[in-house]
């Protein structure tokens, strides 16, 4: 047997940095086979039927957990970070307080938080997935301000309708 130096051990002891993870937080494929379950509605994903992983921390190590587009879409959420603390799943960029993000499901009452230009990385191929899926139905949509909705649409792939310009008399 070869002995490995000391120096080589420690540096595959090291764990490894966020950066070389190719995994950021969600993945959008058609499923392979048809033995997958969603996670939200424990129902059946059909082979070659479009698909959402999202990346969750469960049993000591990281996996992805499947769901339908739909039942993703339905636990999305937008709003502010209030804390300050956190980072892009996406961009790996910390968050600022006050910072306008998005939200998706990693569990029953938790979201990956995403920033607005990470968003532009699934979002689009996950509405396409469901017809005529609202996006200002996404939970917290209506309390953004119009700047950071216009923002946050335009991410998504979508617009916002013109505004009204007012006649003068």
């Amino acid at each position: 047997p070869v002995l490995k130096s000391a120096v080589e051990a420690e540096a595959k002891a090291q764990p490894k940095e966020e950066d070389d993870y190719p995994f950021s937080g969600v993945r959008i494929e058609s499923a392979k086979s048809g033995r997958s379950k969603c996670k939200a509605c424990k129902e059946k994903i059909e082979a070659d039927t479009t698909r959402v992983g999202v990346e969750v921390f469960s049993g000591g190590r990281f996996l992805v957990s499947w769901v339908h587009p739909k039942c993703f879409l339905e636990y999305c959420a937008v709003g502010y970070n209030s804390s300050g603390r956190g980072k892009c799943k996406v961009t790996k960029t910390e968050f600022a307080k006050g910072q306008l993000r998005f939200g998706y499901p990693i569990g029953p009452t938790q979201h990956g938080w995403v920033s607005v230009p990470g968003v532009s990385t699934f979002m689009p191929q996950a509405l396409s997935a469901v017809r005529g899926f609202d996006k200002e139905s996404i939970k917290g949509m209506a309390e953004l301000t119009p700047e950071d909705k216009a923002s946050m649409l335009s991410a998504m792939g979508g617009s916002t309708p013109p505004s009204k310009k007012r006649k003068r008399s």
